[in-house]
């Protein structure tokens, strides 16, 4: 490998090296359109998205629609554990949603992020997990805590 590098030129090094990131990247496609009921949730590395009711229904929401997240990223951050991006008929705001509208299954202590508000069918892409296709509804982001630190987990 060593003396394949010595004989390389920028550029070709720089080809290689992109290479070999667009084949680590993961392509694969976690479909919960049909599955993901209003209740239930889906993660995708340390991100749970708990769907909050079906269709782009905005009860709730009013003091979150104020602050759109142009970026629609789930996660602050530059790293490319953060990239859980959505990408379709999504807009995500700042959140959270008021705890009344949050089903049971979300815990006082949970640590909420953006909310997701879909029109129609999007997907949540990441460079390191499967992207998750998801039906048209309202998502709250609850993020994964470390139990011992009560801090996010970052992967």
């Amino acid at each position: 490998m060593q003396l394949e590098l010595d004989e390389m030129n920028a550029v070709q090094i720089h080809a290689l090296i992109e290479a070999r990131a667009n084949a680590a990247v993961r392509s694969e496609v976690r479909d919960v359109r049909e599955t993901l009921l209003p209740g239930k949730a889906v993660r995708q590395g340390d991100v749970y998205l708990v769907r909050l009711h079906g269709g782009a229904s905005l009860e709730g929401l009013h003091e979150v629609m104020q602050s759109e997240i142009p970026t629609r990223q789930l996660v602050d951050g530059t790293s490319a554990g953060s990239r859980h991006m959505v990408s379709g008929s999504a807009r995500v705001f700042r959140g959270p949603v008021r705890r009344t509208v949050l089903p049971i299954c979300v815990r006082e202590t949970a640590l909420l992020g953006p909310v997701v508000v879909g029109t129609g069918e999007f997907t949540v892409t990441h460079p390191e997990h499967a992207h998750v296709r998801c039906p048209a509804g309202v998502y709250q982001v609850v993020h994964q805590v470390d139990a011992a630190t009560r801090q996010r987990v970052q992967d």
